[in-house]
């Protein structure tokens, strides 16, 4: 009886049996004239345990591919290159798609879908931030325009082809260009020039646009460029002044928007006739404390839960604003990260699942409060605990055997769980939940 009969009446661990013959015909090889038969023997068992490994290995690729037959969406999370390969010569353009997307595909597969006969699996491909910037370029002159539109977004591509992008006939093409954040200043000023009405508006929302061009787009007489220009943080305070008075109730509250907004500008939009300019001046962080005072007495509850949401607010009003009887004020007071503690834990009991949810969220929530909000009856609650960033080791470990599988996937996700707890997690019986721990395992083992 050969090796392979053997095998047959007595299964081995493939791998080890083929090493193992290997070893037998290396001694055979030293003396070839007197093993011919034993080494016609072993080469031919070898060849069929090859075949056999082969054949194992398809049946096991084939069932790890199951799942993604009930589920399509996991294959986004899957980093098995050997799956991802598999799935990428899938006669389903979708199952394509979804391998073009996914972060973990390797750019040899990126490069391959980056030719695929559908202009959707381009698309994709031209969206992903790892595809290289030399595929980028050859995917800027696809003659499909979403494909351009979408090289034109990625953060991947290359100044040389944004400037080329820059002059394609396409409006979406061009806009997304305009919202690159790569877009150097020159092509922004050019673009800031066109009479697409979302080149413009685009143009106006991007912080690397030169200011003299801002101000030029101020002049807009479309109120949506308008508005951009007033949120853009790199507009000049004169600009914000002017757009102060304009109008557009939206271009006054995109004033009231702007983290670089001046204190002098708020306390004037703080007086404004509509209550949304004044609800986001509350809620602007260079709002004065005698104007948030004032707002804190406006008869309109929008504007004075504005205030809640703002890091400056003082205790006493956070205070105040967690007592109202609108429950927009009291979420977020919840999740306003300045909001001390006790605040917080009071909150805690409310009956707004929502305001629960935000202290479950709020990095400046105690661990004892944390610890009851984990075995609230309402999952999202709980999945808010799983995320929050100063959950404690056991809190993790307690919340990784969750009867919610969403639950346990944010534990599996969370930047502080051990690799101990992720090979637990890495048995869950939930396919995705195994699949985002078995990641995180290999990321440790990369570190």
């Amino acid at each position: 009886m050969n090796k392979f009969e053997a095998s047959q009446e007595q299964p081995k661990d493939i791998i080890k049996e083929i090493e193992e013959t290997k070893q037998e015909l290396e001694l055979l090889l030293n003396n070839p004239e007197e093993n011919k038969e034993g080494i016609f023997t072993l080469s031919n068992s070898l060849k069929e345990l090859n075949n056999i490994l082969e054949q194992e290995i398809e049946e096991e690729i084939e069932k790890a591919l199951s799942p993604y037959k009930e589920n399509p969406n996991e294959i986004k999370s899957e980093f098995r290159p050997s799956l991802l390969e598999k799935l990428s010569q899938d006669e389903d353009e979708n199952t394509r798609a979804l391998v073009a997307e996914n972060p973990s595909t390797p750019i040899e597969i990126l490069n391959r879908l980056s030719k695929d006969q559908s202009s959707y699996v381009r698309t994709i491909a031209a969206r992903n931030p790892n595809t290289p910037k030399q595929t980028l370029e050859k995917l800027s002159q696809d003659e499909n325009e979403y494909v351009r539109t979408n090289v034109a977004k990625n953060p991947n591509t290359s100044l040389e082809t944004l400037e080329e992008l820059s002059r394609d006939e396409n409006d979406n093409t061009r806009t997304n260009v305009a919202k690159n954040p790569n877009t150097p200043r020159e092509i922004l000023k050019e673009l800031g020039k066109s009479e697409s009405v979302l080149v413009k508006g685009a143009v106006a929302e991007n912080p690397n646009t030169p200011k003299k061009t801002l101000a030029e787009l101020s002049q807009d007489e479309n109120e949506y460029v308008r508005t951009n220009v007033a949120k853009n943080p790199s507009t000049p305070q004169y600009v914000l002044e002017e757009l102060s008075s304009d109008v557009s109730e939206q271009v006054r509250e995109g004033v009231a928007q702007n983290p670089n907004t001046s204190a002098e500008i708020l306390e004037k939009l703080s007086k404004d006739q509509n209550i949304w300019v004044r609800a986001d001046v509350a809620k602007n962080p260079n709002t004065p404390q005698y104007v948030l005072e004032i707002l804190n007495k406006d008869k309109f509850k929008d504007v004075r839960a504005g205030i809640a949401l703002n890091p400056s607010a003082k205790e006493e009003i956070l205070k105040a604003l967690s007592k109202e009887g609108y429950k927009n004020a009291r979420a977020f007071v919840a999740k306003n990260p300045s909001t001390p503690p006790n605040i917080l834990d009071e909150l805690s009991q409310d009956v707004s699942a929502w305001v629960r949810e935000n202290i479950a969220l709020n990095p400046s929530t105690k661990e004892e409060t944390l610890k009851a909000l984990s075995k609230d009856r309402f999952e999202s609650i709980r999945k808010s605990v799983a995320k929050n960033p100063n959950i404690s080791p056991d809190m993790l470990e307690e919340l990784s055997q969750d009867r919610s599988s969403q639950v346990r996937t944010c534990i599996a996700l969370h930047p502080n769980t051990s690799l101990k707890l992720l090979k637990e997690l890495a048995k869950d019986n939930v396919y995705s939940v195994k699949m985002l721990a078995l990641k995180r395992i290999k990321d440790y083992e990369q570190i």
